[in-house]
């Protein structure tokens, strides 16, 4: 189980409410399990090794995709 925390930013979650300053996003094999305040989450097993990447001074917004495609563009002749 692989778990990364992205922490100490400006958390803008989507949901309209005000910013969290030094938020933190969790993600557990490349899914976002925990977005929200720096004290709300902690992990489970203590054993886990969680890599940590500082976002200090940087603003995040999760679970963007991108969904912009040309489909009629991959079969134009080059």
């Amino acid at each position: 189980m692989n778990i990364t925390l992205l922490k100490n930013a400006t958390l803008i979650d989507g949901t309209g409410n005000k910013s969290i300053e030094h938020g933190i996003i969790t993600i557990q094999d490349e899914k976002i399990i925990y977005v929200g305040k720096s004290d709300g989450w902690q992990p489970e097993d203590k054993n886990i090794v969680v890599t940590e990447i500082d976002l200090t001074g940087r603003t995040i917004l999760p679970g963007l995709i991108d969904c912009h495609v040309h489909i009629a563009a991959e079969c134009l002749p080059a």
